[in-house]
């Protein structure tokens, strides 16, 4: 499985792959995120995964586009 720095990579060159995480978040739980990534075929380290999670509200609110 990739991991999360294939998943910042990726999204630099697969926009609908961003595009699709934007139209998803955020999510309530952060095993449903998890689930997602995991779909995508990556796995996120647990750390990744709290960080991610917990600033979900912040990346949607920002007003430039955040590349996570």
């Amino acid at each position: 499985m990739k991991t999360y720095t294939d998943f910042i990579l990726d999204i630099t060159t697969q926009t609908d792959l961003l595009q699709e995480l934007n139209l998803v978040l955020p999510f309530p739980e952060a095993e449903q995120m998890q689930s997602w990534f995991v779909s995508k075929g990556y796995h996120l380290e647990s750390f990744d995964l709290e960080m991610l999670y917990q600033n979900q509200n912040a990346l949607l609110e920002a007003n430039e586009q955040v590349n996570y």
